[in-house]
């Protein structure tokens, strides 16, 4: 009878050990899905404020950098040489480029005219001389 009485209290206990080696597993697993999700969120927070940080850092860069240069060119712009050279490039140049095509238009027509007026001077002595 004690070995009945004991071979019980052991499964019972077997019994209970299992129950509380499945619940330790659950709370285990619980308590590793949590600390998984909070990594996770932890570190896509620190990645989006870094990437924020650097990209702002980026644009701050580029907005100095075109500062000095466009800076740069307004000054440069803002000269009375500056001035007058671009007036010179975008009028003056662009008038004489003008002026050298209808020249050069003149020319062409002119070989023309030239080459036609050879050719029936030529051809009005060819037939004065036929006729002859």
């Amino acid at each position: 009878m004690r070995e009945a009485e004991e071979s019980g209290r052991r499964q019972k206990e077997l019994a209970k050990r299992a129950e509380e080696q499945e619940a330790f597993r659950q709370l285990m697993r619980v308590h590793t899905a949590s600390a998984s999700s909070y990594v996770s969120e932890l570190l896509t927070e620190v990645v989006a404020e870094a990437a924020s940080s650097s990209a702002s850092g980026e644009a701050q860069l580029k907005v100095e950098r075109l500062d000095g240069v466009l800076g740069k060119v307004e000054d440069d712009a803002s000269l009375p040489s500056a001035i007058a050279t671009d007036i010179v490039d975008n009028f003056l140049f662009s008038e004489v480029q003008r002026q050298q095509e209808r020249r050069d238009a003149d020319v062409e027509e002119q070989k023309f005219a030239n080459a036609t007026s050879r050719a029936l001077n030529t051809a009005i002595v060819d037939v004065e001389a036929q006729l002859s």
